[in-house]
């Protein structure tokens, strides 16, 4: 809070932009004290990107779909999320919702999640490796959010055997196999081929890198970075 004023100057010394706030919300709960907590820690996100010059905050549906059935768990974000366009058509922030493992899931999920909400100030972030985690191809993915995707995330995993006793191996919520994360452009995601769709769509927002490769961070990043640099470089 102190250093809040102070960050968008350091932003503009630093000659980079700051295009997303993210928080991590939970919206599926039937507990009316739970749920008024996750929709303030949205709207503190709201605020905060103000502040910064964000103009998009990162939110989630949620992973709990106890109580819920797949419809009703929808129905109950858009609901919640529809009742936050006025504060950030007031803020001029943009929400973005990615899908991470609970619901929404699906690129079906996510687009009805988006047009129920049919706000455009309220947009899908494309993460192009959380699609693995509900069984999906994130070609497919792109297609069937076409005109709906703000932003995207760009990450990489390597797909894995259910019965995997990689160490770094993970079973995601939604998926009958398990995951292993990777350095963008050494898994299975094509991310190339993503950004060749994206653009024939006419997207023209950012690529956002997510080096969640093992090993060093920086090494991750200089490869992550140097593998978009040529998928994006004739597009």
């Amino acid at each position: 809070e102190r250093e809040e004023s102070e960050i968008p100057g350091w932003i503009e010394k630093a000659g980079v932009k700051l295009l997303t706030y993210s928080v991590g919300n939970h919206l599926l709960t039937h507990d009316a004290a739970e749920l008024a907590e996750q929709m303030d820690v949205v709207r503190d996100g709201i605020r905060t990107a103000a502040k910064l010059g964000a103009p998009y905050v990162r939110v989630f549906g949620g992973n709990n779909i106890a109580g819920f059935t797949s419809a009703t768990a929808l129905d109950h974000i858009i609901t919640c999320f529809t009742s936050l366009m006025p504060m950030c058509a007031e803020h001029n922030v943009t929400l973005g919702i990615e899908n991470h493992g609970g619901y929404p899931g699906t690129a079906l999920e996510v687009k009805t999640v988006v047009e129920g909400v049919n706000d455009e100030r309220f947009r899908a972030l494309f993460d192009t490796g959380n699609w693995l985690r509900a069984d999906q191809d994130p070609i497919e993915a792109v297609q069937e959010l076409k005109g709906l995707i703000g932003l995207t995330h760009v990450k990489d995993m390597i797909k894995l055997p259910a019965d995997s006793s990689d160490p770094e191996a993970f079973s995601p919520d939604r998926s009958s196999i398990k995951l292993k994360k990777a350095t963008v452009g050494e898994g299975d995601v094509p991310n190339a081929e993503v950004m060749q769709v994206l653009a024939e769509q006419g997207f023209d927002g950012y690529a956002t890198i997510e080096g969640e490769g093992p090993g060093d961070e920086y090494a991750n990043a200089e490869a992550s970075l140097a593998y978009m640099r040529q998928a994006v470089a004739g597009l």
